[in-house]
């Protein structure tokens, strides 16, 4: 398979001579004078921690070891990142910069150097997100991140009823409490940002980092008015309860509102929708005596849920019918 070349530019930049690692710490912070309904509920606030050589050299060798390992087996594709994708291995998902993100901002301070430095890790452990590493030649640059947790650090704060962290002593023969701050890394990445696009690596930890939840519920939204107009929907109240409470199904509406199919719905597919649902699983749609899709229950959102994603699909060599809420519109 050909090399990538988005791959082989970071590479070139892990190996470069005149490679400069920087490291920041990520916290969350709710915003301040939040409204009930707000969707956009968080800021991220980056800050400095100088590393030692050591683990600087830790985060370079680890990282540059895995790409080059993917870049040489080949046995990986790149692809546009979907709401919901087949759970192949092998698969990195790319993401142009979205400025709708709030986590977009964080972005901009890191590329700006806009951001504190730390004095201690008391300072960043209450809330504590993720971190984040900047690898730069002097020429070019990209960022990468992991999500993080405050329970990765250890601070000296005497609460030895909840945790505490230990060391080895090798003279005595016995493990003893540290006596410093503490945190703990290790050496996997969940995406990198270079140019202008994310590169995902671990789909549902950057899904959570970003905040892309936000983004699912604009999607969401917009589904849930668009039906609301055509008047062709009773009990669209358990759909909005649905969607609140199970993120799976919070997910197969956002995927329905990027594809837009719900913005075709009318009695004509209604009539398809009940052919089909009888056709692939001998259920009858619900309807009401004037021709309107009736949701009661959590089996009936389902069943509509993969009818309006067009969930039945037709090979176009097979000609096989298969199901999966996964996949986009090829146009």
């Amino acid at each position: 398979m050909k090399k990538v070349k988005e791959l082989d530019s970071i590479i070139d930049i892990l190996s470069s001579q005149n490679l400069n690692v920087t490291f920041y710490f990520i916290q969350r912070k709710p915003k301040k004078g939040l409204k009930e309904k707000t969707i956009d509920k968080y800021d991220y606030f980056p800050i400095k921690a100088d590393l030692s050589n050591e683990i600087n050299l830790f985060f370079k060798d680890s990282l540059l070891e895995s790409l080059k390992n993917l870049s040489n087996n080949g046995k990986y594709n790149i692809i546009n990142y979907q709401i919901i994708n087949d759970d192949l291995s092998g698969i990195i998902s790319k993401l142009k910069e979205d400025k709708n993100l709030s986590f977009h901002k964080t972005i901009e301070l890191l590329m700006n150097k806009k951001t504190e430095h730390m004095k201690s890790l008391s300072d960043v452990k209450k809330n504590l997100w993720a971190y984040a590493i900047e690898f730069n030649d002097n020429k070019n640059s990209f960022l990468c991140f992991r999500k993080s947790t405050s329970s990765k650090i250890a601070t000296d704060d005497k609460n030895l009823r909840e945790k505490l962290s230990s060391y080895w002593d090798s003279a005595d023969g016995e493990l003893k409490i540290s006596p410093n701050e503490t945190v703990s890394f290790d050496s996997r990445i969940d995406c990198l940002f270079f140019g202008d696009t994310y590169y995902i690596l671990n789909k549902s930890n950057f899904e959570i980092l970003v905040g892309m939840e936000n983004q699912f519920l604009e999607f969401a939204k917009e589904v849930i008015e668009t039906l609301t107009n055509t008047g062709l929907i009773e009990g669209i109240a358990l759909l909005e309860k649905e969607i609140k409470e199970n993120k799976n199904i919070l997910k197969t509406v956002s995927n329905i509102g990027k594809k837009g199919t719900q913005t075709t719905l009318d009695s004509h597919e209604i009539t398809k929708m009940k052919q089909v649902l009888q056709q692939m699983e001998q259920k009858e749609l619900k309807l009401s005596p004037s021709n309107k899709i009736v949701l009661e229950n959590t089996d009936d959102v389902n069943s509509f849920l993969k009818l309006l994603n067009d969930y039945y699909k037709q090979g176009l060599v097979t000609g096989k019918i298969y199901g999966s809420h996964s996949g986009e519109i090829i146009p």
